[in-house]
C-alpha cells in the first residue's frame, strides 16, 4: 500500500468521526467521536508533516480533553486559549508566519479555542470560516492533506451558521 494513500485514510478515517461527531448533541459519544478523529488526523497531519495542522488539531484535542473534566469553567476557557497562543508562538518563532494565509490560519485558531472556550456558534463559525480559508489554499499550494481540513471546516462552518440562524 502507498504510503501517501495510508496517511490519508488515517485523515479520512478522522474526518468522517469528527464530522459525526459535529452532528450528535454534546454528549459522550460526540466527545469521544472527536477525540478519536481528532487523534487519527493528528497523525495523518504528521505523517505527511504539515505542521500545522498537526499543532491545529492538538489544540481541538486538548479542548475535547478538557470538556471530560471537572475543572472549573475559568480552566476549561484558559487551557485552549493558551494553548492557541502558545501554538502561534510557536508559529512565529519558525517563521511561518511569513504571509497572509498563515496569518488567516492563526486567526481562525484563535476564533476556535475561544469557540471551545465559550461554546459561541458565531465564534465557531468566525474560527472555521478562516480555517477553511486557509486549508483551501494550503491544498491549492499543493499540500493534499489540507483538503481533509478544507472539507472538516466547510463542515463545521455550516454546522456553525445553522446554529446561528
Amino acid at each position: 500500500m502507498n504510503k501517501k494513500y495510508l496517511n490519508i485514510s488515517i485523515g479520512v478515517l478522522g474526518l468522517i468521526l469528527v464530522i459525526a461527531g459535529t452532528f450528535l448533541p454534546p454528549q459522550l459519544t460526540q466527545k469521544l467521536l472527536f477525540i478519536f478523529g481528532v487523534f487519527l488526523l493528528i497523525i495523518s497531519s504528521a505523517l505527511e508533516k504539515h505542521q500545522f495542522f498537526a499543532i491545529l488539531e492538538t489544540v481541538v484535542l486538548v479542548g475535547s480533553l478538557v470538556a471530560f473534566t471537572s475543572m472549573s469553567m475559568a480552566t476549561k476557557v484558559v487551557i485552549p486559549i493558551a494553548f492557541s497562543i502558545l501554538a502561534i508562538i510557536y508559529f512565529a518563532t519558525r517563521g511561518m508566519l511569513r504571509d497572509y494565509v498563515s496569518i488567516i490560519g492563526c486567526i481562525g485558531l484563535l476564533f476556535l479555542a475561544t469557540g471551545f472556550a465559550i461554546s459561541t456558534p458565531i465564534v465557531y463559525f468566525l474560527g472555521g470560516l478562516a480555517l477553511t480559508i486557509y486549508s483551501y489554499i494550503s491544498y491549492c499550494r499543493g499540500a493534499s492533506i489540507a483538503l481533509l481540513f478544507t472539507i472538516l471546516n466547510a463542515v463545521f462552518t455550516v454546522a456553525s451558521a445553522i446554529a446561528i440562524f
